[in-house]
């Protein structure tokens, strides 16, 4: 399994394209992956558009919106513990 870990903050205007482009290269892989994006409560409808993409995808990907105020670093090295795959990708 594949895990991508991605800290967002305030990335309204450039999520979607974000989704869409990771999406788009990972669909082929034979690895199952999960993606694990990290919301640091954005003040911004970054949530929003997350929560909009998360039913719009039907292959096997874990889309999770994770809250946190830590820095990005904190919140990556978080993660990396919840992180399902044995390849972890930032």
């Amino acid at each position: 399994m594949l895990s991508i870990i991605t800290p967002v903050y305030n990335e309204e205007a450039y999520i979607t394209s974000f989704l869409e482009n990771l999406m788009y290269c990972i669909q082929n892989t034979v690895l199952i992956t999960e993606i694990i994006l990290v919301n640091g409560e954005s003040t911004d409808d970054t949530g929003k558009k997350i929560e909009e993409r998360i039913d719009a995808y039907t292959w096997p990907i874990a889309l999770c919106l994770l809250h946190s105020k830590k820095s990005r670093a904190i919140q990556q090295n978080v993660w990396v513990i919840h992180a399902k795959g044995e390849i972890i990708f930032f």
